[in-house]
C-alpha cells in the first residue's frame, strides 16, 4: 500500500515519506555524501546539478540538512533577482559548502566563480556547456 504524500513546511510532497535508511542505501546519495565530505576536508566547494527538482529535493533533505550543510538552491520556482542575489551569495560567502542547481536554470547566463567542483547526479542527459576561465 503505498502512503499518501503530505505536504511539509517547504512545500515539497512526499519528502517526510522518504524512508529514512535512503541515505545509506541509496548510491548515488552515499556518493554524493562522501564526495561532500571528501570536498569539505580538502576547501573545496561544489555545484549540484541535476535536471529534476525532484532529486535535489532528495538531495537537500537525505544529504545536506542531516549533514547541516550551509547550501544554496536554484531552480525554476525562483524569480531573475532572487537568482541573482543566491549567485552573489555564494561567489561572495566561503560559507556556503555547495549550490544546488537544476540543470536548466544553470546552464546559460550564470557565473558561478565560488565553486571549483562539480557533481552532475544524472549526466546522461545534460546540457551544460561548461567554459574554462
Amino acid at each position: 500500500m503505498k502512503e499518501e504524500e503530505e505536504e511539509d513546511e517547504s512545500g515539497l510532497l512526499g519528502i517526510k515519506t522518504l524512508p529514512s535508511q535512503i541515505r545509506s542505501e541509496s548510491g548515488k546519495l552515499v556518493f554524493i555524501n562522501e564526495m561532500l565530505n571528501e570536498f569539505k576536508k580538502n576547501g573545496n566547494r561544489c555545484l549540484i546539478f541535476s535536471q529534476f527538482t525532484r532529486m535535489l529535493d532528495i538531495v537537500e533533505h537525505a544529504v545536506l540538512n542531516p549533514r547541516k550543510s550551509n547550501y544554496l538552491r536554484i531552480d525554476g520556482k525562483m524569480k531573475s533577482a532572487a537568482r541573482q542575489e543566491s549567485i552573489d551569495k555564494f561567489n561572495n560567502d566561503d560559507s556556503y559548502e555547495c549550490f544546488l542547481l537544476t540543470s536548466q536554470v544553470g546552464s546559460l547566463g550564470i557565473t558561478l566563480t565560488g565553486a571549483d567542483r562539480i557533481i552532475i547526479i544524472d549526466p546522461w542527459y545534460v546540457h551544460l556547456k561548461v567554459v574554462n576561465n
